[in-house]
């Protein structure tokens, strides 16, 4: 009886995580994470932490995608410009380089995360 109620407890708990996690993703990444889930045949807290590391990871993407965005738009004036300095042009194609790298990290970051859990 005891063991019924704990395995019980821990599904209810299992379950009240879940839906705190999933309430910060979207529809469409929500159908994602289930049929990744389905796909792999994941268990219920092999599916929490793959959600978590979803939203994390979403959050931080767009975070440098909208500071590429404005290091893109910079770079496009500066280029525009009558007379476009160099240097600053350089600068600014370095500092895009090095997000878009940080994008490629953060997405390899999560696939090991992944490869971790299973």
């Amino acid at each position: 009886m005891r063991i019924l109620l704990m395995t019980m407890f821990s599904g209810i708990l299992l379950l009240m995580m879940q839906i705190t996690v999933f309430a910060g993703l979207d529809r469409e990444e929500q159908a994602k994470v289930d049929a990744l889930a389905e796909t792999l045949h994941l268990n219920a807290e092999q599916k929490a932490s793959v959600v978590k590391e979803r939203e994390k990871s979403k959050q931080r993407l767009l975070s440098l995608e909208k500071e590429w965005q404005q290091l893109h738009d910079r770079l496009r004036q500066e280029v525009r410009s009558d007379t476009p300095n160099q240097a600053k042009v350089d600068k600014l194609a370095g500092s895009i380089g090095k997000i878009r790298g940080e994008i490629i990290s953060l997405r390899t970051k999560s696939l090991i995360h992944l490869k971790s859990i299973l």
